[in-house]
């Protein structure tokens, strides 16, 4: 479920100083920082735009929605459901909550978390269970196969049949997991606080590489490399190939929070770089081949994505957004307003704002900040298809309740 606008203000509203640099014998390109061309405000209509549809009121939140033949797979924090092109639904089957695993759909079915530690394979057109198999809360899809790590292993399960493809033994059981690049990345704790980061084969389950980072440290699968963001005060950047040989290191000097603690980043994946977002300092882009900094933003700032060629960057602290020209490092369009975490997607940011005292989604094109829609509820997933659209969670009253709402996406 995405970080709500209230949450995001809380953020905002801390206050913090400080800072980071780079060290200057690692930046061997010259780093851009990212100006603001008379910047203008994006109009915010105070009207909504309609919905497609809307579910009706059910207890639990949506937080992604799939097409699925003529209508939708929706997942949940506590059921995974089936809704008509219409938004009905066909059926709902409520599942084990956890935050680790809420369900997801594996070619064209959906699994979902099962009570006394198991998976469950559904069947898309009843609901009904058609396999399942013991796994901690913490299984995974890439979308082809449903990984399942219990007592010491980790199988690999066809998610049509059930049928395990392979099982192989992990040292300590599985606690994070991440997919691409044709990997498994599956974190261990073997050593007490000391993570071991496994590179997998998905096809037969065999080890490519084997990592092991001292405390407090964790790899981001970017692209064909895994980069490990350090920690402390003067963090020690490491990026990895996918065979666990170290490609490049840097060194950063990092400032201090607003209550004197070591700053720290955060490594993501934005466009195919490095994004690092520290907590007070200014955020960076790094190359993920080289470690080199392709881009530097303002302080304060956070990089949530990329849309239309453009770093979509928040600054909440002045209560706007930018977009950034990837390639230039200048700032194309600026949106003006209080927001919450961005949500990208080709060519689309999606965000929520408060309109009158209640969440609504507002969307821009990417590509020049223009606004296209504004509708009710908080945006948690695109949806792909030959006609794009946007799920959005449209909460109610009522402790932990919630529709599904949806709108098909302008063409940008």
């Amino acid at each position: 479920m995405r970080r709500t606008l209230p949450a995001a203000l809380c953020i905002a509203l801390g206050g913090c100083g400080g800072g980071n640099s780079d060290d200057p014998a690692r930046s061997a390109t010259p780093t851009r920082t990212a100006a603001t061309p008379e910047a203008t405000a994006t109009p915010t209509p105070a009207a909504l735009d309609p919905l497609d549809w809307r579910s009706t009121e059910h207890t639990g939140q949506p937080v992604r929605l799939e097409r699925s033949g003529s209508g939708f797979l929706g997942v949940e924090t506590r059921a995974v459901a089936s809704l008509t092109r219409s938004g009905s639904f066909r059926w709902r089957s409520k599942t084990a909550s956890s935050d680790a695993f809420r369900g997801s759909v594996a070619r064209g079915v959906p699994i979902a978390g099962g009570q006394g530690g198991a998976i469950k394979a559904l069947d898309p057109r009843t609901g009904r269970v058609r396999w399942s198999h013991p796994s901690t809360k913490y299984a995974f899809t890439d979308g082809r196969r449903v990984y399942a790590p219990a007592a010491g292993t980790i199988t690999a399960y066809d998610p049509r049949s059930g049928a395990a493809r392979w099982s192989v033994p992990v040292p300590a059981n599985v606690e994070q997991s991440q997919t691409g690049s044709g990997v498994l990345v599956v974190q261990t704790f073997p050593t007490g606080g000391a993570p071991r980061f496994l590179v997998l084969d998905p096809a037969s389950g065999a080890t490519r590489a084997a990592i092991d980072l001292p405390r407090d440290h964790y790899l981001t699968l970017v692209g064909r490399h895994l980069v490990d963001a350090g920690s402390g005060c003067n963090a020690r950047l490491t990026g990895y190939g996918l065979d666990g040989a170290v490609v490049w290191r840097r060194a950063l000097k990092l400032g201090r929070t607003h209550d004197k603690r070591c700053d720290s980043y955060f490594a993501s994946d934005v466009g195919g770089g490095v994004a690092l977002n520290a907590s007070a300092g200014r955020p960076l882009l790094l190359n993920p081949t080289t470690g080199r900094t392709r881009w530097k933003g303002p302080r304060g700032a956070s990089v949530d994505g990329t849309a239309g060629g453009h770093l979509v960057v928040g600054q909440p602290e002045r209560q706007r957004t930018l977009g950034v020209d990837v390639r230039t490092g200048r700032t194309a369009w600026t949106y003006r307003g209080i927001t919450a975490t961005w949500l990208t997607w080709r060519g689309y940011a999606a965000t929520n704002v408060m309109c009158e005292g209640k969440q609504c989604t507002v969307v821009l094109d990417g590509r020049t900040g223009r606004q296209l829609l504004k509708v009710p509820g908080v945006p948690e997933s695109f949806v792909p298809g030959p006609r794009a659209g946007l799920m959005t969670r449209i909460d109610s009253g009522r402790r932990y309740a919630a529709r599904y709402g949806y709108v098909t996406l302008p063409g940008p």
